[in-house]
């Protein structure tokens, strides 16, 4: 007679997945393109959403982050052109 071997897995214990997309992850996809830093911000919250409760939009939250780091560099770059132009034109003024 071969003994009875419970199941490892209970169902009643099982983590429940939810199924819908981080809002924040969709958020701080979408803010990258506008304002960089909300970006970011949105996208290390959608994270650490996603690590506390299993939810679907971890790429999204990782693209938003990256995409946030593009544009902010991108932004930091055309403000220092934009600095150096404003000092090379006051100097042409003064002569």
């Amino acid at each position: 007679m071969v003994p009875y071997i419970a199941p490892i897995n209970n169902p009643q214990q099982a983590v429940q997945y939810n199924h819908n997309t981080n809002k924040l992850a969709i958020w701080a996809m979408a803010a990258a393109f506008v304002l960089a830093p909300a970006g970011i911000i949105l996208g290390f919250v959608a994270l650490a959403q996603i690590k506390t409760r299993p939810q679907p939009g971890r790429g999204l939250a990782i693209t938003g982050i990256v995409l946030g780091l593009f544009f902010l560099a991108v932004q930091i770059g055309l403000f220092i052109l934009l600095l150096v132009w404003l000092s090379d034109t006051s100097e042409l003024y003064q002569q």
